[in-house]
């Protein structure tokens, strides 16, 4: 196998694929390895509790069986090795590792500690949440772009969209594509932010020409003048690949980590939520998100294959905090990491309304999801009703909409974001009257 081909097979995999995993398995397939150093790797300490895997997510495994997951992160470390070395680790100060034992106390691991550390102690005051499910095709982005434009309109807050997802889904509804291209040809995008900071230029870069403000206008004035996007690219996914590549090498990788966090530090102050519409799957730039993240949400079809998952993006996200906090526990840093606020279900299958009823199918997993997370499933929901799946071809989000064909959907949004506010800890006063 050629060195040609193996980029063609990571790049072919698109955004479900798992890179890091798969580069590694070709270089020991061909018999070489990556130039540089070794990938690191972290374990937890000796003396460290950790929870189980039905602890961190509220599924006994005696009543469900999930399939293994062999993921890695930018750490070198699966789900399966964190299960497995949770009693049997070195101390904290052998935790990070090249494959030589060099990164034990030297300059490397005080440069990786320093970057962590300086990045996450710059003082926010904007609430970060990241939208994510394993999973495509759960109605995600849709959640994300209705929850951010009614918060801007009927909250009168000060909303950044970040879209993550090389599928650009979530620009494309607030967005046309002529106007899409126009506007990242000449001021950027995701894709752009990525480069520039993988360049070496981040500390240069000015975030601010990426984001694109005035949305949704019509005979100059804006629909939502407080909702501004960070749109994505189609070829976002081509970043994900040179992530992969530097972590996969050892290269810089914290600080591969924090891209946009740090980005997005200049802008913070002039917005009350920024919200990460993630790809549907837990490479690095979604690990970017979680990153920049206080919260996060996973939105699900009340069906068996998007349920399914749930604990698994419970246990990952754990997986991923822990992995930094043992990183920085030797320097006294810490880091909390995302918590999750909520499961909402969207494209429910309502049979009536007066009084509420699902159909059948959707009634027993709703059910047994609230059996296993009480606390953590959202009361309201997004319906499967035809008005969002006509939202993105017109450009208007529903929860903007004034037609009173969109009034009981419209309802939804705005029930949901009311509560999205409330897990968040804000205060919940709607500012306008309903359209």
């Amino acid at each position: 196998m050629s060195g040609i081909d193996l980029i063609v097979i990571v790049i072919g995999l698109g955004a479900g694929g798992t890179a890091v995993f798969l580069l590694r398995a070709l270089f020991r397939e061909v018999g070489t390895k990556p130039a540089g150093r070794l990938p690191v790797r972290a374990t937890p300490a000796n003396g460290n509790s950790v929870r189980s895997q039905s602890e961190l997510t509220g599924f006994s495994s005696s009543t469900q069986s999930f399939p293994t997951h062999t993921a890695t992160s930018p750490f070198g470390l699966s789900t399966e090795d964190y299960r497995s070395k949770q009693h049997d680790s070195p101390a904290p100060a052998q935790m990070l590792t090249n494959g030589s034992g060099q990164y034990g106390g030297g300059s490397m691991k005080e440069a990786i500690t320093s970057t962590l550390q300086s990045t996450l102690g710059q003082e926010r005051t904007a609430r970060f949440i990241s939208f994510i499910n394993f999973k495509g095709g759960v109605g995600k982005s849709t959640l994300a772009v209705e929850i951010a434009a009614s918060l801007a309109k009927h909250f009168s807050k000060r909303v950044l969209l970040v879209d993550l997802d090389p599928q650009t889904n979530a620009t494309f509804y607030l967005m046309d594509h002529p106007k899409w291209q126009s506007w990242q040809e000449t001021n950027g995008s995701i894709k752009t932010l990525f480069e520039a900071y993988l360049a070496g230029h981040g500390a240069s870069f000015n975030v601010s020409q990426v984001i694109k403000k005035d949305l949704l206008s019509h005979a100059g004035n804006s629909l939502a003048p407080e909702l501004d996007l960070l749109p994505s690219h189609l070829a976002l996914i081509q970043v994900d690949v040179q992530l992969a590549t530097r972590t996969a090498t050892g290269e810089e990788i914290f600080s591969n980590l924090a891209i946009i966090r740090q980005a997005l530090q200049q802008v913070q102050e002039q917005y009350d939520y920024v919200i990460f519409d993630c790809p549907p799957n837990f490479n690095l730039v979604t690990q970017n998100g979680l990153f920049a993240s206080d919260a996060y949400l996973i939105p699900a079809i009340p069906d068996y294959l998007s349920t399914l998952g749930i604990n698994l993006i419970q246990g990952e996200v754990e997986r991923f905090s822990y992995q930094i906090r043992q990183a920085l526990a030797p320097s006294g840093g810490t880091f909390t990491g995302p918590e999750l606020k909520g499961i909402v279900f969207t494209r429910v299958r309502v049979r009536s309304r007066s009084p509420l009823r699902f159909v059948d199918l959707h009634e027993r997993r709703i059910q047994e999801v609230y059996r296993t997370n009480p606390e953590l499933v959202f009361k309201n929901f997004i319906s499967e009703a035809v008005r969002f799946a006509e939202a993105p071809e017109r450009r208007l989000p529903v929860s903007l909409s004034s037609r009173p064909e969109d009034r009981d959907a419209r309802n939804e949004i705005l029930h949901l974001t009311e509560e999205f506010i409330e897990r968040l800890g804000g205060a919940c006063t709607r500012q306008s009257a309903e359209p």
